[in-house]
């Protein structure tokens, strides 16, 4: 079932965590900077630090703890301590592990992770300064002053080195990494969640936010080469927020029209001049769209047409397809749905009684129900509907919310086996529920 993929959410993007760690280390492996803080009178002390992503950790609520590893180079210059005693400069480098957690979120057009400001904490282990040979000289110097005034200095020594390690990291950390752009139809909710090694962003466009404990299954096809993303838009998002928009414009019709129990289900009567032929102006009667078992998105049309005197007339109704795309590679990535075939799928002509008997007296319209005929007869009235009908649906697309970098389209599908039917109710003052269409989704996979 769909809500399996999807959890009711209009679309989800999952990233892979093998993914992710490259997004995230081009944002944070950072080359040295340096800051310096002054020891009792024996001159500044240098602390320089660079990092390096180390791992990456995923928590259920989606939240990406980051760790890196710092190196640190310490340089204290030549200083003279008191009693007049020049002591060599000294140098040396360690590594400490840092980690900081942030949450994702979708900001203005993009996915990003946000990290706390100044959210680097260090803790330096015991002992790792003494290594060093300046150091140990500095401490030595001291021990003519008592035991307490060298575990003064120590305990200062680290405090000074792990506040400035922790500016110089916090100078280095970006409070936000990029990961991608959110998608167009504008989206009005975004939620995270993760399970295993899968971030996933539940964004909501149209409808309203499902429930993360219900995606149970990953769209990530895992082996060698693998895919890094998935992006799942759900059957509604696509019949509704993409689907519907451009036939609501394309045929002229009301918003009142749609019915809330179907995502792209129109009642009523709407004029299509595009469809006129003989006098007859066409009215839409119904439209609803599904996609059908074999993935194509099939648009449904009825209507009918009645000549200003009554005098004859037409109902027919048109199935229009439509297959999908996406780009397999570039930046923009965007799911286009077009209309490449239309046919009726029934068709009927009729003339109004009194014309026959009274055709000497009204020999203009019956000439005209001839036409009709005629055109019936030899498929221009089809051809003409089917042309016009076509014609009035521009592009239908959706920007997928792809991550950043070069990725592939490695599959897509718009046809799942275990969908389940959509079924929706007619209202009225008996309604009727009608089993519709399978409720695929549409998933497009991407790989390196």
């Amino acid at each position: 079932m769909g809500v399996q993929d999807h959890g009711g959410f209009d679309v989800v993007i999952a990233i892979d965590i093998a993914k992710l760690s490259d997004l995230v280390r081009a944002a944070v492996n950072r080359p040295a900077t340096t800051q310096t803080f002054h020891v009792n009178g024996w001159g500044d002390l240098s602390v320089g630090g660079s990092v390096q992503l180390a791992s990456i950790t995923l928590a259920p609520d989606g939240s990406v703890t980051t760790t890196v590893t710092a190196t640190t180079t310490l340089s204290w210059p030549r200083y003279p301590p008191t009693g007049g005693r020049i002591f060599d400069a000294g140098s040396g480098t360690f590594s400490v592990s840092v980690s900081v957690t942030g949450r994702p979120s979708g900001s203005g057009t993009q996915l990003q992770i946000d990290f706390p400001t100044d959210a680097a904490q260090v803790t330096i282990p015991s002992g790792t300064l003494e290594q060093f040979p300046a150091i140990q000289a500095y401490l030595a110097a001291l021990r003519i002053f008592g035991t307490q005034t060298v575990e003064n200095a120590r305990r200062e020594l680290y405090r000074g080195t792990e506040d400035s390690l922790e500016n110089a990291l916090n100078l280095l950390l970006p409070n936000t990494v990029r990961l991608g752009r959110l998608p167009r139809p504008p989206v009005t909710d975004v939620r995270t969640s993760a399970s295993g090694t899968e971030l996933r962003f539940l964004m909501t466009l149209g409808g309203s936010p499902g429930n993360p404990a219900a995606i149970t299954r990953s769209r990530i096809q895992r082996g060698t080469p693998g895919d890094l993303a998935a992006v799942i838009v759900s059957n509604s998002c696509l019949l509704r927020d993409v689907v519907r928009p451009v036939v609501r414009a394309g045929f002229g019709l009301s918003n009142s029209g749609f019915i809330s129990s179907h995502p792209c289900l129109w009642l009523g009567s709407a004029p299509f001049g595009a469809g006129s032929t003989l006098g007859i102006t066409p009215n839409i009667t119904s439209v609803r769209a599904g996609v059908d078992a074999a993935g194509m998105l099939q648009i449904f049309v009825s209507l009918d047409g009645t000549h200003p005197t009554g005098a004859f007339g037409f109902t027919g109704s048109f199935t229009l397809g439509a297959g999908g795309s996406v780009a397999p590679s570039g930046s923009d990535r965007r799911l286009s749905l077009t209309v490449s075939a239309s046919a009726a799928t029934s068709l009927d002509i009729w003339v109004a009684w009194w014309v026959y008997v009274g055709g000497v007296f009204v020999s203009p319209l019956l000439t005209l129900a001839i036409a009709l005929t005629d055109a019936f007869a030899g498929g221009s009235l089809a051809g003409g509907l089917n042309s016009a009908l076509r014609g009035a649906l521009g592009a239908m697309t959706l920007n997928l919310p792809i991550p950043d970098g070069p990725l592939s389209l490695s599959g897509l599908s718009m046809a799942q086996s275990d969908a389940p039917l959509r079924t929706f109710t007619i209202p009225g003052p008996f309604p009727i529920t009608v089993a519709d269409l399978p409720m695929n989704d549409v998933i497009a996979r991407f790989s390196a």
